[in-house]
């Protein structure tokens, strides 16, 4: 009876485990696997060399080399370093990427703005070539007399991305006699230093 009785009982318990074995079922539900892939763009900046002069020198004279303009349009005159005389800084953008540059100072007519013992000047910002191509015109007349160049102030200057660095070259012509600003054309600088203005590079893509 004892072996009978173990045999049974042996075989009660694994009955008893099938019912259990049947109960279990099975869950699903969806989730999804992603990644981005983004637009990429970046501009690095330059330290835009204007020239060196003596305490003598006219901001007339300065703009003999870096390019001048008065108050009438039609008045524009390019300096001896021509339409490329300024390298801006570099922009890298992923190749058939579109994008617009736009670079201010502090002038309150959104250009350099240069202040020699209080003698105070605007520099125009323009930009003749990105990378080797000619940047489109974006204000007519106005940018044309400056040797088909772009005002990067205001509008900016468009172009494409090619994956690699794209150089920005352009001219930084002064606009004497200007309203609200002191330095007249004749004015010679007076007083040796080094005078700046902090530019802000906006690039749109």
């Amino acid at each position: 009876m004892f072996k009978t009785a173990y045999k049974f009982a042996a075989a009660a318990v694994a009955l008893a485990a099938l019912p259990g074995a049947a109960q279990a079922g099975t869950a699903t539900t969806t989730s999804t696997a992603s990644f981005n892939v983004v637009t990429q763009c970046s501009i690095t900046g330059a330290t835009v060399e204007l020239g060196t002069f003596t305490v003598n020198n006219t901001f007339l004279e300065l703009g003999q080399k870096i390019g001048y303009t008065y108050a009438a349009v039609g008045s524009e005159t390019p300096g001896t370093d021509g339409y490329e005389g300024v390298t801006w800084g570099t922009i890298n953008c992923d190749n058939g990427t579109p994008y617009r540059l736009k670079i201010k100072g502090n002038s309150p007519y959104n250009g350099i703005l240069i202040n020699v013992g209080g003698k105070t000047a605007h520099l125009m910002t323009f930009v003749k070539t990105i990378g080797g191509v000619t940047a489109p015109l974006n204000e007519g007349s106005w940018t044309a007399a400056w040797g088909a160049s772009a005002n990067i102030a205001t509008s900016g200057a468009s172009g494409v991305g090619t994956g690699t660095n794209q150089t920005v070259r352009g001219s930084a012509p002064i606009y004497l006699n200007l309203g609200g600003l002191t330095a007249l054309d004749t004015d010679k600088f007076g007083v040796a230093g080094t005078y700046t203005d902090n530019l802000t590079y906006t690039l749109e893509f």
